[in-house]
């Protein structure tokens, strides 16, 4: 007879076993399979975060892009920039520069007078 069994939810058989068997795999296929399962049971047993160690060296920086502008400036560029900043006067010639300035023109600013003078 046979029934399922409500309470569980699982079918079951009740009877007498005639003749027994069992299956056996041939040979290729339980090599196979074993080295299947094995693979299976490795992957199991290691660990799913690991340490990864670098073995090349990380740079912290950004190296430094040079553009061909800057590589192949001409002297006379070179000049015109060495030109443009501020060098420090005698104090007797800034005087003599803030007197003219004043005799043109009594009301001067600050901005004014830097430019005038191009002290830094």
């Amino acid at each position: 007879s046979s029934g399922i069994n409500a309470e569980y939810g699982a079918i079951h058989m009740e009877g007498v076993i005639k003749t027994r068997f069992d299956v056996y795999q041939n040979q290729n296929s339980s090599r196979s399979y074993l080295s299947l399962k094995r693979f299976e049971a490795e992957r199991k047993a290691m660990p799913e975060r690991t340490i990864k160690f670098n073995t090349k060296t990380v740079n912290a920086f950004k190296p430094s892009n040079v553009s061909q502008k800057q590589l192949y400036t001409t002297k006379a560029q070179r000049e015109e920039k060495s030109a443009n900043k501020r060098i420090r006067l005698d104090r007797s010639t800034v005087e003599s520069m803030i007197l003219k300035a004043f005799k043109k023109n009594q009301y001067i600013s600050q901005k004014n007078l830097l430019s005038i003078t191009g002290q830094p």
